[in-house]
């Protein structure tokens, strides 16, 4: 049941953000909808985008930007970055806009020494790829 706190958001993934003054916008990936709460905090909707979208964590960095109409009807997209860019976003609703639009993209984790997951667009699965491990003067932690 959908209760005054709940606001509707549609989330894009697996594409990128093309910032452009007239109009930014989200090139490819996929668009799906939910609900969230009016005081979500930025740690606990990212924790959702991870996943509401599949993406590991440890694996990709996920970032977020959320979709703000402009005085001329067109749209920017504003990194969400802290609990004020959530909070601001969802204060547009339903003044300024009818539903909450965050778009994604994810950025590989490159690993030290333990090796790193690389997509292969060509054969379509994920590869290992092997880095050296570089000793520190810190002491050293292995990769788990």
């Amino acid at each position: 049941m959908v209760k005054k706190s709940d606001v509707p958001l549609m989330y894009s993934f697996n594409g990128r953000i093309v910032q452009r003054e007239d109009p930014s916008f989200y090139e490819g990936g996929t668009r799906k909808t939910t609900i969230i709460r009016k005081r979500i905090s930025y740690v606990d909707l990212l924790q959702m985008m991870y996943h509401l979208t599949g993406t590991d964590p440890s694996l990709y960095k996920l970032s977020m930007s959320a979709v703000h109409p402009t005085h001329d009807g067109k749209s920017l997209g504003v990194p969400l970055e802290d609990d004020m860019g959530v909070k601001v976003m969802i204060m547009l609703y339903p003044k300024h806009v009818h539903v909450i639009q965050i778009w994604s993209e994810k950025e590989e984790i490159i690993q030290r020494g333990c090796g790193a997951m690389n997509y292969d667009a060509e054969n379509s699965y994920p590869s290992i790829v092997r880095q050296p491990y570089q000793p520190s003067s810190s002491s050293f932690v292995p990769c788990t």
